[in-house]
């Protein structure tokens, strides 16, 4: 319902910044039509939609040159998972931009684009910067070295490799 919401008013934004260009008919109205037009929307839908119910597990093979690869489903959809974390983008961008009055206006009249690369610009500019960059730095380490984790430690989960490393006995 929130992604609904989200594109609903980028619709909405969209139709206001062509009328305020190029003098199309202001649409007042923007229904679900509108919203299941935007194939971003269906991305969106699919990047959260994602998800393993409880009890259903599978196995991922990939052959890399002379080695197999093998993954556990649970561990490939969980790192899907951290990947939703896109969803903070806009928060993190209006959080950061809150100091600008009527950014929008400011925006659509210097043809500038307010989004969330001059939000890192304007943020990494800030007296707070070093400790910008540290918070970045931890939250990067500490997804990385999930997601390296999780990789390691999957395969012994699987039938076919618990007997035969001696990983997976400790």
């Amino acid at each position: 319902a929130s992604a609904y919401l989200v594109h609903k008013y980028a619709v909405h934004t969209e139709s206001i910044d062509q009328h305020v260009t190029s003098g199309e008919k202001l649409k007042l109205h923007v229904g679900p039509r509108d919203v299941f037009q935007r194939p971003l929307f269906w991305v969106e839908v699919v990047m959260l939609g994602i998800h393993l119910p409880p009890a259903c597990t599978f196995e991922l093979r990939f052959n890399f040159l002379p080695n197999l690869v093998m993954y556990r489903g649970e561990t490939a959809i969980s790192l899907w998972g951290t990947l939703k974390q896109h969803t903070l983008v806009p928060i993190l961008r209006e959080v950061i931009l809150r100091e600008f009055p009527k950014r929008h206006i400011v925006s659509r009249m210097t043809g500038i684009n307010l989004g969330i690369l001059f939000a890192t610009k304007f943020a990494l500019n800030k007296i707070h910067a070093f400790r910008d960059i540290l918070l970045i730095f931890f939250w990067c380490v500490i997804w990385f070295g999930y997601s390296f984790w999780c990789m390691e430690v999957s395969g012994c989960w699987l039938p076919s490799v618990q007997s035969s490393t001696e990983f997976c006995d400790q």
